[in-house]
């Protein structure tokens, strides 16, 4: 008899956390810092060389000011 009355208050209480600790029922808000990260202006690059091995490219000459671009964009 005993341990089916401790079972019964475990589930009991792993079923209503929500309604016993009042600091986990915030909303969560979003992180302004991860956003901020997750921007292409953070993404790491390898940088191409202007000149000698490695810097032909098949694409149009693009401009070297990408940041700018890509936020005038959005």
């Amino acid at each position: 008899m005993r341990h089916k009355r401790r079972s019964a208050r475990l589930f009991a209480s792993l079923y209503n956390t929500h309604q016993e600790h009042p600091a986990m029922s915030k909303p969560k808000r979003p992180n302004k810092a991860k956003s901020i990260i997750a921007q292409p202006l953070f993404r790491s690059r390898q940088e191409q060389p202007a000149k000698g091995k490695g810097s032909y490219r098949r694409e149009a000459f693009q401009s070297k000011s990408w940041e700018a671009s890509c936020f005038m964009a959005a």
